[in-house]
């Protein structure tokens, strides 16, 4: 017997391979990612300088996420569906799937042009919220980069767009290898202007990087013979069934994201550096994640679509046992690794340059604490993934409504005993909450496909 058996073995080997390869390529680009940020460490260290980039960059990111990851999940399964259905070799089907990523296209870019301007407008009134801590002239500081970084919501989340089209199509290279454009481009910007531009090196190359990254990723869309111009063909059903499921993931992803912006809040209220600190530390942690939920949600999500479309019950139930299994032996020995060796690699990565040996102890206790989310992580990513494709998003807006008080709940109590170490306890509370909810809600959802 194979490791690959079941009804569903051909499908599951088929994931392995996109997990792999998705996974390996990923690994370059978080490798490259990292560079960024033992660079920065070098360079600014764990002070003011990066607590005001990182609450700057805070409210792009979560706009991004928050559009990213809705139209990931509603507009995958639709999409999956339009093409099986009129991506046969006629002419007439062809255009009828392009009409259809067309019209998306028009309602995405209308919407990330939408929140650029909010953003634009309400950045003055939001940044002394999250950066409450601050004092006047890292709160300018804050300001003024926040405005640099403005850009890069519209860029980033076209790039992203572009990207799961892409996976949807089942073209995993270019999507996974693309987000190191952005970063080898901010490197490039760090190693030569930031002896001069300082922080604000940081903010350019972000904004510069994003935008070329955008830019090849719509060459990779024009080459899949797909519109890279939005244009409205009309609303149909298709069309109608995106937006249902856009709106209840949208705002999970709103819940869900909260956690970093409330994390990274709640942190600069406990003095300088402390935002920084739970940032250098979430970066170790989220190399490990990142790679691996990006391969594994990545490589099975069209195929848990198609699955849910067939309502193949006993291909998805087989997936998930082996994935699972899967997970829980790779995740374990790198949570004891990172618990056990926390303090000699954050040493090695981090400490040297504007970097001190305080900085390292006290980013090391919170490595050993994160650590203990990445089981829970994964195996939710996975659960995640497998309900959107069973159309049930409505659950995952739920799952982060819970989340959310919870996280603020659980980081006031801890912060107040064991400072930014308690930020990081409170978000492993957190996901396993949130794994034992949707583990619960997804077998009551399984039980509705036909056996």
């Amino acid at each position: 017997m194979t490791f690959f058996s079941g009804t569903g073995s051909a499908v599951t080997a088929k994931i392995f391979k996109a997990m792999l390869t998705v996974g390996s390529l990923s690994l370059i680009v978080r490798a490259v990612d990292a560079l960024i940020y033992l660079l920065a460490a070098a360079l600014f260290g764990a002070g003011d300088e990066m607590d005001a980039l990182l609450i700057a960059l805070i409210v792009p990111v979560f706009l991004i996420n928050i559009f990213s990851g809705a139209f990931h999940t509603s507009f995958i399964p639709a999409y999956i569906k339009v093409r099986n259905d009129h991506g046969g070799p006629d002419e007439s089907e062809r255009v009828a799937s392009q009409r259809f990523f067309a019209s998306v296209m028009m309602l995405g870019a209308a919407l990330l042009i939408v929140l650029t301007l909010a953003l634009s407008l309400s950045g003055s009134y939001l940044l002394p919220i999250f950066g409450s801590g601050f004092n006047p002239l890292k709160l300018q500081l804050t300001r003024s980069l926040f405005f640099i970084l403005i850009p890069t919501l519209l860029f980033s989340s076209l790039a992203r767009m572009w990207a799961a089209v892409l996976n949807a199509a089942e073209k995993f290279k270019l999507a996974a290898l693309s987000p190191a454009i952005k970063s080898i481009i901010l490197i490039g910007f760090l190693l030569t202007m930031a002896p001069y531009w300082g922080i604000y090196a940081f903010a350019w190359g972000m904004a510069v990087g994003s935008f070329v990254e955008m830019v090849v990723l719509a060459d990779g869309i024009r080459r899949q013979n797909l519109p890279v111009w939005p244009r409205w063909h009309g609303m149909s059903a298709d069309l109608k069934q995106v937006l249902r499921q856009f709106a209840p993931m949208a705002a999970g992803s709103i819940l869900m994201g909260s956690t970093e912006l409330i994390d990274h809040s709640m942190a600069a209220m406990l003095g300088p550096g402390s935002v920084s600190t739970l940032s250098y530390a979430n970066k170790i942690v989220m190399f490990v994640l990142v790679v691996s939920s990006g391969a594994l949600g990545t490589a099975v999500f069209p195929y848990f679509s198609q699955m849910a479309a067939n309502q193949d019950r006993r291909g998805i139930i087989d997936t998930l046992k082996i994935y699972s299994r899967l997970i829980i032996l790779f995740s374990l020995p790198v949570t004891a690794l990172l618990y056990y060796f926390s303090l000699p690699l954050v040493r090695i990565l981090f400490e040297r340059g504007a970097f001190t040996i305080h900085d390292t102890r006290q980013i090391a206790t919170v490595v050993s604490i994160y650590g203990f989310q990445i089981t829970f992580y994964l195996l939710s990513i996975m659960e995640v993934r497998l309900i959107s494709a069973l159309r049930g998003n409505h659950i995952l807006m739920v799952s982060t409504m819970i989340s959310l008080p919870l996280n603020i709940l659980f980081n006031y109590i801890f912060m107040h005993f064991m400072g930014v170490a308690g930020i990081a306890l409170s978000t492993v509370l957190v996901y396993l909450l949130a794994f034992v909810f949707l583990t619960v809600m997804l077998f009551k959802r399984m039980v509705r496909l036909i056996p």
